[in-house]
C-alpha cells in the first residue's frame, strides 16, 4: 500500500511528532536532550525553519515549525534524524533504527489553533504525569514563551507576538491560557490530525490544503500569463489548450507534497566541527603513550588540542574537510617551544566526536579522539569572563595570571607577568573577542619584556572558552600561538 505524502506549505506552522521504535525511549540522559537541541538549532537555521513549540518526552517530540519553503520541514527531519541516530547509536554501542518509521506532519491553521497546538505541546508533560506545572518540565519551549528564559531555538510566531505588544502582558496571558485547562475535544482533535498527518482547523481550511490551493493559485498564474493569447476566462483558456490543464495539475502536485522520498534528495553537507571539545578527550602519541585529558577548540579551519598534564600543544589547520572525513597540518609543542609539523586525517561526528591519526614524529605520531562538549550551548558573553583574575597555577601546567575587561581588553592586570618556561616574565596585552552564536572567543595578544632574547615580541593568535564545570565559570581554557612558540592553559578564577 503506498505511503500517504505529507504536505508542507511556505509560511504554514506544522505540528511534528517524532516518537521511538515501537514506542521505546530515544532520550536516555540529559547530554541527549542537549544534543537533539542542538541539532535541530543547527538544522532550522541551515534550512530557513522557524521553531514556536516544542517537548521532548521520553520516547517522542513534539515540535511546531513554519518553514520558509515547501522543502524546509522534511530537510531539517531528515538531517536532525540522521545526525541523532548516528549519535545515539555511537555512544551506546548500538545499531539498527531509532525512530518509529516517519515523523507525523499536520498542517495548522494558524488563525484558529496556532495557539490551542502551543499549549497542546507544552503540556504533554503535565498529561503524562511527569510534572503538576509545564514550568517544571525543563526540555520544552514553556519556560521561554511563558517566562521568557533565554532560547536560541524558539523564534516566536507573529501570532503568539499579537496576544500583547508588552513582553510582560504577552506572557500573562499566555499563562493563563494554560490555567484554563485543556479542552477534551481540542485535544483530540490534534492527536488525531497528527497521527493521521491531516490538516487541522477551520472546513475551509482543510477543503483549501486538499485542494493544494496555494499551489493551484500560483500555477495558475503562471500558466495562464501569456500576452499572445486573446483575453479569454479561465474555462476558455483550459478547453483550448488541454496542455495546460496536464501541466497545471503535474506543478499542483509536484509544489505539494514533499517527504522523504522527494525525488529531489537532500543535499549531505560537510561536517562543521566548529566548538570546544571538552577535557575527556583521549590520544594515545610516541612519548605519551596514554593522554587523558585531551581538549581542543575549533572554529573555522582552526582547531588547537591541548593537553595540560603533558603540555602538548596541537596548532591545526584544516586542508580539507569532505562530507565527515577531514585532513589537516599540524603543528606540535611541547613545554611552549620545538615546533614539530605533523599531518592528521581523521572522521568528524558533527556535534559529537573527532577522531584522527597523527602522522609524524615523536609527540606528533599517532591516534586522538575528542569529545564534543555539552557547554557548546552556552554562547560566548564577555560579561561571562570579565573582570576575574584568571591563575594559570596549579599542581599541573603554566604559571600566569591576567585579568579581561568589559571591553575584552586582556592584561596581566597589575599582577605578576607570564612565567612558564620560555615566557618567563613576560608581560601580555591583547583582545578578547567573542565568536558569534559560538561558546568560542577568539583571542589576539602580543608578549612583551620577556626574560628570554629568543621570544619575539609579536602577536599571537588563538582561541578560548569558558568551561563550566559548574556556575558561575570557573574555568579558561585559553591557548595561543604564533608558528614559534605557544602559551597554552587551562586557568581558574583565583
Amino acid at each position: 500500500m503506498p505511503r500517504k505524502p505529507r504536505m508542507y506549505l511556505s509560511g504554514v506552522p506544522s505540528h511534528i511528532v517524532q516518537r521511538g521504535n515501537d514506542r521505546h525511549a530515544c532520550f536516555f540522559e540529559e547530554e541527549n536532550y542537549l544534543f537533539y537541541l542542538h541539532c535541530l538549532d543547527e538544522a532550522c537555521k541551515r534550512y530557513g525553519v522557524a521553531v514556536h513549540a516544542y517537548v521532548l518526552m521520553t520516547n517522542h517530540a513534539h515540535l511546531l515549525m513554519t518553514p520558509s519553503d515547501e522543502r524546509g520541514v522534511s530537510r531539517v527531519m531528515q538531517l536532525l534524524g540522521n545526525r541523532y541516530v548516528q549519535y545515539v547509536n555511537k555512544r551506546y554501542g548500538r545499531t539498527g533504527t531509532l525512530w518509529e518509521g516517519r515523523h507525523k506532519a499536520s498542517l495548522i491553521d494558524a488563525e484558529g489553533y496556532l495557539l490551542a497546538c502551543y499549549r497542546y505541546i507544552e503540556l504533554n508533560p503535565v498529561r503524562a504525569g511527569i510534572v503538576v506545572s509545564p514550568g517544571d518540565y525543563r526540555w520544552s519551549s514553556y519556560r521561554h514563551n511563558a517566562e521568557d528564559e533565554p532560547s536560541n531555538i524558539v523564534k516566536a510566531h507573529d501570532l503568539f507576538l499579537a496576544i500583547s505588544p508588552n513582553t510582560d502582558a504577552r506572557q500573562h496571558h499566555y499563562r493563563e491560557l494554560f490555567r484554563a485547562g485543556t479542552d477534551a475535544d481540542e485535544v483530540k482533535k490534534i492527536r488525531n490530525a497528527a497521527a493521521f498527518s491531516m490538516p487541522l482547523g477551520s472546513d475551509r481550511f482543510i477543503l483549501a490544503q486538499k485542494m493544494c490551493l496555494p499551489h493551484f493559485v500560483k500555477a495558475l498564474s503562471i500558466l495562464t500569463k501569456d500576452n499572445n493569447m486573446p483575453q479569454l476566462n479561465l474555462t476558455s483558456r483550459l478547453a483550448a489548450s488541454p496542455l495546460i490543464l496536464l501541466v497545471l495539475i503535474a506543478l499542483v502536485l509536484q509544489g505539494c507534497f514533499h517527504d522523504d522520498d522527494d525525488p529531489a534528495p537532500v543535499v549531505v553537507p560537510d561536517a562543521v566541527p566548529t566548538g570546544y571539545y571538552d577535557v575527556t578527550g583521549t590520544a594515545s602519541v610516541d612519548g605519551a603513550a596514554n593522554i587523558t585529558d585531551l581538549q581542543a577548540l575549533v572554529n573555522g579551519n582552526r582547531f588547537m588540542m591541548m593537553s595540560t598534564a603533558e603540555q602538548l600543544l596541537y596548532d591545526g589547520t584544516f586542508t580539507s574537510i569532505s562530507l565527515n572525513e577531514f585532513t589537516a597540518d599540524v603543528i606540535v609543542y611541547k613545554d611552549g617551544k620545538d615546533p614539530v609539523a605533523a599531518t592528521a586525517s581523521g572522521t568528524i561526528t558533527e556535534g559529537s566526536s573527532i577522531t584522527g591519526t597523527l602522522t609524524g614524529t615523536g609527540f606528533g605520531n599517532g591516534t586522538f579522539n575528542l569529545v564534543y562538549a555539552l557547554a557548546n550551548n552556552q554562547v560566548a558573553d564577555l560579561a561571562r569572563i570579565k573582570d576575574r583574575l584568571w591563575d594559570g597555577n596549579g599542581a599541573v601546567g603554566p604559571d600566569y595570571v591576567f585579568s579581561i575587561d568589559g571591553l575584552g581588553v586582556l592584561t596581566n592586570g597589575g599582577v605578576a607577568s607570564l612565567d612558564v618556561a620560555i615566557f618567563d616574565l613576560c608581560d601580555v596585552v591583547g583582545v578578547v573577542t567573542p565568536v558569534n552564536g559560538s561558546s568560542l572567543y577568539t583571542v589576539t595578544a602580543s608578549l612583551i619584556t620577556c626574560a628570554d632574547a629568543d621570544v619575539i615580541n609579536t602577536n599571537y593568535t588563538g582561541l578560548a572558552v569558558s568551561r563550566t564545570a559548574s556556575q558561575p565559570d570557573d574555568r579558561l581554557v585559553f591557548v595561543l600561538s604564533n608558528g614559534t612558540y605557544s602559551p597554552n592553559g587551562e586557568l581558574r578564577v583565583q
